[in-house]
């Protein structure tokens, strides 16, 4: 399983710059494989898929204080195996 966090700042603020490219990036590669970013865990919003066979979690953390390992973390306790971070 992979955890594939694009990085960005919530809020209107920054839709459409520089600042979310990782979050824009992520929406085409969930938009690509019918991945749906719906559901809301750890100050994230993310959604399931497969990729190239592989099953795969999306996610954009909605703080910008949230450091990637912890979200990892948290996912990993609920999923109960060993994500890799992409």
């Amino acid at each position: 399983m992979y955890l594939v966090a694009g990085l960005g700042n919530p809020g209107d603020d920054y839709a459409y710059t520089w600042h979310n490219c990782g979050f824009l990036a992520l929406e085409m590669l969930a938009d690509k494989n019918k991945i749906v970013l719906n559901k809301s865990k750890f100050k994230g919003v993310y959604g399931q898929g497969r990729i190239g066979g592989e099953q795969v979690i999306l996610v954009k953390p909605q703080t910008c204080a949230l450091p990637i390992s912890d979200i990892h973390e948290q996912f990993r306790r609920v999923y109960r195996s060993s994500c890799t971070i992409l």
